[in-house]
């Protein structure tokens, strides 16, 4: 069997706000436990000292040594092992990967989350660095780890470096889904990694579809698994992380995926795209009967029915595939190239040993590195990011903040900063509270930092609005350009009433009155609500009423539409001068 590459998802990071991570369960010890753990920690550091200082024992964190190379192309850094010439061209196949999964399906980057690669050159070393559960996996030989500062992908040596690449390519596109800010079903999300990894690039087409013929084979001979099984599976799924039926599952996503994209069947390409929207926008949070429903209606087939039509498909060894363009990428030798000193790999790799095992040796040294003068700021992103793991999110922030003070250039570290520090302000609607200057300068800074690197995002814009609400002096600015994105918002309801809050606290009730109209149409939620009769009773100079929501308790029923929420007042003018 051929190797396979591993991933997990950013969903499986806990939100912010979660109950005490390990750091703060320890005050509540004995004195006993407590000279225990001193003790421990002792000797780790002691340990951790002689290591440093140069004596024979072992390095705590395997590969390092002085041969590693460093490149950077214009959305990928790697640390690698290997060749100039296989480096550069892994670099370079990425690049266009990201640009035919982008230009193509007519996508838009709406996070800003960097890419380090790290192209090991034995098996041993790469295996120190992925997690206990990807290792249950058979042939493991790629592995993608997403964290809020970054995404990390791992890459075994192997005899061809041909066999490699499709690997990378793979788990790649996890990444690419977290960039267009997209958390579809693990189906989907599988079966277009699946349908990547088989790419093909050549010098004068992309062949895309193309199947491999061990997976078809694999398909032929298993009994598939049911249709509901593999479209409500997440990553807590037995028959997704059993080692028995895991690789079934990929297979089968992309024998989906295939189906209705290369398949030769009666379903219309309209039909189709609408099964498509409902997977990327709802599926993940559906109930049962709903996705059932949605099933039949597009596609016309029962689950049983779906089952013994992709049956039919994978048996009959007639496949499809498209040629696409060759996407114009940046050259090579524009690529930037250096060695990497022994100091940065090692705490490179102390960082990988951070982020899949939680490594305490590890912390150790980026804590001791992080303190010192002058310390790089990427030690403050990534420690950030294992108090976020950790469900430490006020660590996190001021941890992101010191890198933002040692002057980090890492986009996700104003955006993930920024949505912390924002958050606070949608704990509760107060018509009456107002945000310090110097926060609403601070927040104001990150958000805009986070636009400027990904200007297509929703997140930023969401939280920049809430910053305007409640700001004493509102920036004109700033207003205007949510508006103008207003569009693209994910959240536009809660959105829309911040705007109302901002009309009412520059004197144009008139506006403010009318986006809550707006607003009523479309069935806002309980806290949306909520805040915009407060608003609305404020500018009526009445009492509030209590909110009944309709249908409280209730699943979400098939039959609801709710019409576009839409927002087009006029620009904010800048206050005259006085």
């Amino acid at each position: 069997m051929g190797r396979v590459s591993a991933e997990f998802s950013i969903a499986d990071v806990r939100p912010a706000g979660a109950a005490f991570g390990p750091a703060r369960a320890g005050r509540h010890q004995t004195s006993a436990m407590n000279q225990l753990s001193r003790l421990c920690r002792g000797l780790v550091v002691s340990s951790l000292v002689t290591v440093m200082s140069g004596a024979a024992a072992p390095d705590p964190f395997p590969g390092v040594d002085a041969k590693w190379r460093y490149h950077q192309s214009p959305h990928f850094e790697l640390y690698s092992r290997n060749s100039d010439a296989d480096s550069r061209l892994l670099l370079h196949n990425l690049e266009k990967v990201r640009a035919i999964f982008l230009d193509n399906f007519k996508l838009k980057p709406r996070r800003p989350v960097p890419l380090t690669v790290f192209f090991f050159s034995r098996d041993k070393f790469f295996e120190s660095y992925v997690t206990e559960e990807a290792r249950k996996l058979e042939n493991i030989a790629a592995f993608y780890r997403p964290d809020p500062d970054r995404g990390i992908l791992l890459m075994a040596p192997l005899p061809s470096f041909e066999a490699a690449q499709p690997l990378a390519f793979g788990s790649y596109t996890y990444h690419l889904f977290r960039l267009i800010d997209e958390r579809p079903p693990l189906w989907f999300v599988m079966g277009v990694a699946e349908l990547f990894r088989n790419i093909e690039l050549n010098a004068s087409n992309t062949g895309f579809g193309k199947p491999d013929p061990g997976q078809v084979r694999r398909l032929q001979t298993a009994t598939l698994l049911p249709a509901d099984a593999l479209l409500f599976a997440d990553h807590g799924a037995e028959l997704y992380r059993s080692n028995r039926t895991h690789q079934l599952f990929r297979d089968q996503s992309w024998a989906l995926l295939h189906y209705l994209y290369f398949g030769q069947h009666n379903l219309p390409r309209d039909k189709i795209d609408a099964f498509i929207r409902f997977v990327l926008a709802e599926s993940k949070d559906a109930a049962a009967a709903r996705l059932r429903e949605v099933v039949d209606a597009t596609l016309g087939l029962s689950y049983a029915q779906l089952n013994g039509a992709l049956g039919r498909y994978v048996s009959s060894g007639r496949y499809g595939w498209s040629k696409l363009p060759v996407p114009e990428v940046v050259a090579t030798k524009s690529y930037t190239h250096r060695p990497v000193p022994l100091e940065e790999i090692r705490l490179r790799l102390a960082e990988l040993a951070l982020r899949t095992h939680d490594s305490a040796q590890a912390r150790l040294a980026l804590l001791h590195a992080a303190g010192q003068p002058g310390a790089d700021a990427r030690l403050h992103e990534v420690l950030g990011a294992a108090d976020y793991r950790a469900r430490e999110p006020d660590r996190a922030a001021e941890r992101w903040a010191r890198a933002v003070e040692a002057g980090t250039d890492n986009a996700a570290i104003f955006h993930e900063l920024g949505l912390l520090e924002g958050r606070s302000l949608l704990q509760r609607f107060d018509l009456d509270y107002q945000l310090p200057s110097d926060r609403a300068a601070r927040l104001r800074e990150l958000l805009q930092r986070s636009i400027k690197a990904a200007p297509d995002q929703a997140a930023a814009y969401e939280t920049l609005a809430w910053v305007e609400a409640y700001s004493t002096d509102v920036n004109v600015a700033n207003v205007n350009l949510i508006q103008r994105h207003f569009a693209a918002l994910k959240d536009k309801k809660r959105t829309m009433l911040a705007l109302a809050l901002i009309r009412h606290r520059t004197q144009d009730d008139a506006t403010a009155i009318h986006l809550l109209d707006e607003l009523g149409k479309v069935q806002p939620g309980a806290w949306v609500a909520d805040g915009a009769e407060q608003l609305r009773a404020r500018i009526e100079g009445r009492r509030p009423e209590r909110i009944a929501q309709p249908g409280a308790g209730k699943g979400r029923g098939p039959s609801i539409v709710v019409p576009p929420v839409k927002v087009d007042p006029r620009a904010l003018k800048p206050p005259a001068d006085k």
